[in-house]
């Protein structure tokens, strides 16, 4: 139903990420743990090629083991897919900050960003 509204939308890829996600599908989203809506959500914005997501408080809600797989997979999308990620957080963790910094310099340099600097 979802890749209804979105013309470019690419069920190969989906089905990628859900079994790259290890997504169950036979669940609802409202049965999905809170990483896994996370990375439902990602899966869905993925699959019709955005170049930008904005995400407010995507580790809200998340141990801090599934937060630092979460903050991997958003590196590997930023390096791998070339994707811009813009996230807000309140978690003001010792070790976030660093992590988060680290990331900044993969987003920046991905194809969207530069494009948003011309």
């Amino acid at each position: 139903m979802t890749k209804d509204f979105y013309p470019g939308w690419d069920s190969g890829r989906y089905a990628r990420l859900v079994r790259q996600f290890s997504l169950d599908e036979s669940k609802r989203v409202c049965e999905l743990s809170e990483g896994m809506k996370v990375k439902y959500q990602l899966a869905v914005a993925m699959s019709h090629k955005a170049e930008l997501l904005i995400l407010d408080e995507p580790t809200s809600g998340l141990d801090p083991v599934s937060r630092d797989e979460l903050l991997d997979t958003f590196r590997t999308l930023c390096e791998q897919e070339g994707v811009s990620i813009l996230f807000s957080t309140h978690i003001t963790s010792i070790s976030t900050p660093a992590r988060i910094r680290s990331r900044t310099s993969s987003m920046a340099a991905s194809p969207s960003a530069k494009k948003s600097r011309r």
